[in-house]
């Protein structure tokens, strides 16, 4: 069985997020026509830079994301447990896990 990865729609979610989130202090500009690429509206980009998602696996993939980056360690595997429930794979959980240590 293949791995499954992240989908470019999610990883940019993630990316915009992570970029958005305030511990970043100021962040990075996103492209927004590449945000749209991958078919996000405008509406799902102002809500990732808000830390949040319409969707429940991608806001739980933000959530952890976040958690993950801001070293909140008590909200850190719950977060993933969360995730995993909802679907994500542990691949897919890794490649949140890099994204958000190395983005």
């Amino acid at each position: 069985m293949p791995r499954q990865r992240l989908s470019p729609r999610l990883t940019m979610l993630v990316r915009i997020a992570l970029a958005a989130a305030p511990e970043n202090g100021t962040a990075r500009p996103l492209e927004e026509d590449r945000a749209r690429s991958v078919g996000l509206s405008g509406a799902e980009i102002d809500a990732a830079r808000a830390g949040h998602s319409f969707d429940i696996q991608e806001a739980a993939a933000i959530r952890l994301a976040r958690a993950i980056r801001h070293g909140d360690r008590d909200a850190i595997q719950p977060l993933l447990e969360a995730a995993s429930r909802l679907g994500l794979s542990n691949a897919q959980l890794a490649e949140i896990t890099a994204l958000a240590l190395h983005d």
